[in-house]
């Protein structure tokens, strides 16, 4: 009698372990195909997807300012052209900590406390950070050549030519002729006719501002690749 019942425990052992084996199998395969699925989904299906995606932040389109009108006499002689300067950039969002890197630049470039607080007043508002913006302009050799040494300290910040104005008749005239100062935010949304850039130079006195539009010129625009920082490849 004692074997039958232990045959009988037995059997009734076996089914749970073939209903348990059967669940599991089920469990793994159920995991197996949600999980190819999502790979499928992933590599396939989404693939064009995640593609624009990675291109929306990897591929820009990025203006391009034309040089500022001369200004010349009637008998055609220029009296204001432009100049080749190099400027330090900084994109604003892609800086962890702004006051420690504009310490770390005044210590290393020797750049005056004045001109620092004149680029935290122009990036103060919050829709003109992710813009590239100057920190100090004409940089001497020596502050290039130091920047250069170490610049991977600063990933955000770039070194980028710049055109300045130069007056060729020195003082004479100045008052007539005025001067050019980089845009305000104040001055980029009361414009209704041109995307201006908060790095821009634009007209304040004299004839500067008077012909400000025809100074200025038009925008255009071209596509590049960028890296994570910001920084042009190609």
């Amino acid at each position: 009698m004692s074997e039958f019942l232990n045959l009988d425990r037995e059997r009734k052992a076996q089914q749970q372990l073939q209903k348990r084996s059967v669940f599991l199998f089920l469990l793994v395969s159920l995991l197996g195909i949600v999980t190819l699925f999502q790979i499928v989904k992933l590599t396939i299906l989404d693939s064009t997807l995640y593609t624009t995606l990675s291109d929306e932040n990897r591929i820009i389109s990025v203006p391009i300012y034309p040089s500022r009108g001369l200004i010349k006499l009637s008998n055609d002689e220029i009296v204001v052209e432009n100049t080749v300067s190099q400027a330090l950039t900084m994109i604003p969002t892609k800086i962890q900590d702004i006051e420690k890197t504009l310490k770390e630049l005044r210590e290393s470039l020797l750049i005056d406390d004045e001109q620092l607080l004149a680029f935290k007043g122009r990036i103060k508002d919050e829709p003109f950070r992710h813009e590239r913006v100057v920190i100090v302009e004409n940089l001497s050799p020596e502050q290039i050549a130091r920047f250069s040494v170490e610049k991977d300290k600063w990933p955000g910040l770039s070194i980028e030519a710049r055109l300045m104005r130069f007056n060729l008749l020195g003082p004479l005239f100045s008052h007539v002729l005025g001067y050019v100062g980089q845009i305000n935010p104040k001055e980029i949304e009361d414009s209704e006719d041109f995307v201006y850039p908060l790095s821009f130079l634009t007209g304040k006195t004299g004839v500067e501002k008077f012909y400000e539009e025809d100074m200025r010129g038009g925008v255009g625009y071209k596509t590049i690749e960028v890296d994570v920082n910001g920084k042009e490849i190609r």
